[in-house]
C-alpha cells in the first residue's frame, strides 16, 4: 500500500525510539486516532507533536522550507494518523509525514528556530560592531558623546531594603535618578524604553543571575563603544547592578535591536554568575587599589584574584576556569591598570592576544580572565557542542575554525549540570 507520493529525507530519533525510554508517548498516538476521527481539532494534534519536537523524543533534521506553503493539514496525513493509531504503520512511516508539515510550514521546529536565532546572536557575538550579519552604522547613530554620561537610574524590586532580594516575583523598577543630559539625549532618558529593555534582560536571564541584581544604570559612551556593563553595587556591594546603553541597543530611540541586546545580556550574565559574592572570599580593594592588587593576589595564590570580586573560591567557576586555561599564559599577561594609558594596555593586549590567539572566542576575550569567561559562556549558550575529535566549532551549518583549547572552553561548561540547566532556559528564550 502506497502512502506518500513523494520522497522524503529520513527523520532522526533519540537513539532505540522504539524501546522503553524513548518511545514516543501513547497519549500522542490516543490523539492521532482521535485527530483522524474528528474528536479533537488540529490544534490540539499538532501541540502533541509540538511537545515531541521540543523533549527532543522526536529529532527532525535540518529541514529547508518549501517555496510553497499550505494553512491546513492534507487529508493523507490524517490517513496516515489513522492507520498508525490502529498499529497499520510504524512510527517511522508516520513521522516521515510530521516532517513534511515541517517543510511546508504547518509544524514549526522549536530546535531549529532555536538554532536560528542563536546563529543570528552568534554572529553578532563574534564580529560585534564590524558584523557582517547585522547592520552598524556608526556614522548613523553616533551623536558625539566623548565621555560614559549617566542617563538614568533604577532600583530592582525595592519594596524592601533590608534584606533585598530581586526579582522574587516580578522585577519591578523604581526611578530612583533622572540625571540632567544634553538636549540630544533626552529621547533617551524615557521610563518605557528602560524597562522594555530590562524585561528583555529579565526574559533570558536564569533566577539565579536574576537574583543579584539590584540596581540598573542608563548609560551612555556613544553608539558603537560599551554597549553594557555590570559593577557591584556600591549600596549593596555583595549584589550587581546591570548597566545598559540605549544608544546602541535602540539607536535613535527606536526599536530594540533584539539579537544584539540579548547577545550582551548572555555575556553580562556570564559576568554575574562568575563573580558574584558565592564565589570568592568578597575582600576587595580599597583607596589604594592599584597598590593593594599584587599583595591580595600574592596572597590568594594558586587561586585567581580579582579586584572586582576578590580571592576566588578554589571550586567557584571562574577559578576552575583559571586554573585550567590561563595558570600557563598568565605571567604573559597584563592588566590595563599596569598602564598609564589605555592606548599602551591595547598594544601589549593585541600581542597577547596575536600569540594566544587559538585560545580565545574572540579578540575582546583576550582581555582579562574575567572577559574570557564570559565570552567562552556566550559561546556554550549559542553554539553546539563541539566533539572531542573535531578541530572546528560547528554551529549550525556554518564551521568556524578553532583549535582545541578553544573547543575545551566550550566544553568546560558542560561538566556543570546546573550550568546546562541555565544554557537550556536561555535557549528556550532567546
Amino acid at each position: 500500500m502506497a502512502l506518500f507520493g513523494i520522497s522524503l529525507i529520513s527523520i532522526l530519533f533519540v537513539p532505540n525510539v522504539i524501546a522503553e525510554e524513548a518511545a514516543i508517548p501513547g497519549w500522542v498516538k490516543n490523539n492521532a486516532g482521535w485527530w483522524a476521527d474528528g474528536q479533537i481539532p488540529d490544534s490540539a494534534f499538532l501541540q502533541g507533536i509540538q511537545f515531541l519536537i521540543k523533549e527532543g523524543i522526536m529529532v527532525i533534521p535540518p529541514t529547508e522550507t518549501s517555496e510553497y506553503s499550505e494553512s491546513k493539514v492534507p487529508a493523507w496525513i490524517k490517513n496516515n494518523a489513522s492507520w498508525w493509531a490502529d498499529g497499520h504503520i510504524d512510527d517511522n512511516t508516520f513521522v516521515s509525514g510530521i516532517q513534511y508539515l515541517v517543510k511546508v510550514g504547518i509544524i514549526v521546529d522549536p530546535i531549529n528556530e532555536i538554532k536560528k536565532l542563536a546563529d543570528e546572536y552568534w554572529c553578532y557575538h563574534i564580529t560585534r560592531v564590524t558584523s557582517d550579519c547585522i547592520a552598524r552604522d556608526k556614522d548613523k547613530h553616533a551623536i558625539g558623546i566623548e565621555e560614559l554620561v549617566d542617563i538614568s537610574g533604577y532600583w530592582v524590586d525595592n519594596s524592601e531594603r533590608e534584606g533585598i532580594n530581586s526579582c522574587d516575583i516580578d522585577c519591578n523598577l523604581s526611578l530612583n535618578s533622572d540625571y540632567d543630559v544634553d538636549e540630544k539625549l533626552e529621547k533617551f532618558q524615557d521610563e518605557d524604553l528602560h524597562k522594555q529593555l530590562f524585561d528583555i534582560f529579565v526574559s533570558i536571564t536564569p533566577k539565579q543571575i536574576l537574583d543579584e541584581v539590584v540596581y540598573l544604570h542608563i548609560f551612555t559612551d556613544d553608539y558603537g563603544s560599551q554597549a553594557a556593563m555590570v559593577n557591584r553595587d556600591s549600596d549593596y556591594p555583595l549584589k550587581f547592578g546591570v548597566g545598559i546603553d540605549p544608544l546602541d541597543m535602540a539607536p535613535s530611540a527606536g526599536p530594540i535591536d533584539i539579537p544584539i541586546m540579548k547577545a550582551v545580556m548572555i555575556h553580562e550574565g556570564a559576568h554575574i554568575l562568575s563573580l558574584s559574592s558565592s564565589q570568592s572570599d568578597n575582600d576587595l580593594v580599597g583607596e589604594e587599589w592599584k597598590e593593594e592588587i599584587p599583595q591580595k593576589a600574592a596572597i590568594c595564590a594558586p587561586n585567581y584574584y580579582t579586584y572586582f570580586s576578590g580571592c576566588m573560591n578554589s571550586n567557584s567557576y571562574l577559578n576552575l576556569f583559571f586554573q585550567e586555561f590561563w595558570v600557563d599564559i598568565y605571567p604573559n599577561f597584563k592588566w590595563s591598570y599596569e598602564f598609564d594609558d589605555d592606548d599602551q594596555f591595547n598594544d601589549h593586549n593585541a600581542l597577547f592576544h596575536q600569540k594566544y590567539k587559538t585560545q580565545f572566542m574572540t579578540p575582546y576575550a583576550a582581555t582579562n580572565p574575567n572577559e574570557d569567561f564570559a565570552e567562552s559562556f556566550t559561546t556554550f549558550v549559542l553554539t553546539e557542542k563541539p566533539s572531542y575529535h573535531s578541530s572546528v566549532l560547528r554551529h549550525g551549518d556554518a564551521l568556524i575554525p578553532t583549535k582545541e583549547t578553544a573547543d575545551k572552553k566550550i566544553r568546560f561548561f558542560y561538566d556543570f549540570p546546573e550550568l546546562v540547566e541555565m544554557r537550556d532556559f536561555i535557549r528556550n528564550n532567546l
